[in-house]
């Protein structure tokens, strides 16, 4: 399963709609989790925090377990700050970063996270 969290611009839901797996957006703070999955997280401007819905899911420790690694969303013009949340929650969680992804990414971005995805989850939705 993918888990995502999107901005006012959606490029993360068009990116995880490309991968064609299983995927739930974190709407509210209620969000739990009961199976493997991947973090998919935008950055937005040059604050680089962890967008709220986000951080909140998080804080729910039990969840924490399922989240076998990070894709990291984001916009090169922010320089050192592009995909910085994702990065952050893979170094704080010590779980693979598997991409740093521009905008809604590109051919080659899907498949590098597909190739992951199979390798590590395995819940291909047919």
């Amino acid at each position: 399963m993918i888990v995502y969290w999107t901005g006012p611009t959606k490029n993360t839901q068009r990116f995880v709609e490309k991968l064609n797996y299983t995927s739930t957006q974190l709407l509210t703070k209620d969000t739990e989790l009961d199976s493997d999955c991947v973090l998919c997280v935008p950055t937005y401007g040059m604050d680089a925090e962890i967008p709220g819905p986000v951080r909140t899911f998080l804080n729910n420790r039990p969840n924490r377990q399922y989240i076998k690694g990070v894709v990291a969303m984001g916009n090169r013009n922010f320089g050192a700050d592009f995909a910085a949340a994702g990065r952050e929650i893979a170094n704080k969680l010590n779980i693979p970063l598997i991409a740093m992804v521009e905008l809604a990414g590109t051919d080659k971005d899907i498949e590098e996270v597909d190739k992951w995805y199979k390798q590590h989850i395995q819940e291909k939705v047919t």
